[in-house]
């Protein structure tokens, strides 16, 4: 059985709600995570994003 537009739409906002929850649960790991890393490497704000912001 084929789903219709309407429920694939509600289906999409519902996952993409979803997507966003598990996001900001996982962002403190990911930004300690890369502070980790570019102070291992010893990383410049320039090395990451370039000189022209």
């Amino acid at each position: 059985m084929s789903r219709t537009y309407c429920e694939l739409k509600t289906e999409i906002a519902r996952l993409e709600a979803e997507a966003e929850r598990v996001r900001q649960f996982e962002l403190p790991t990911v930004i300690a995570e890369l502070n980790l890393l570019i102070e291992r490497y010893e990383l410049a704000e320039a090395m990451i994003f370039g000189t022209i912001r």
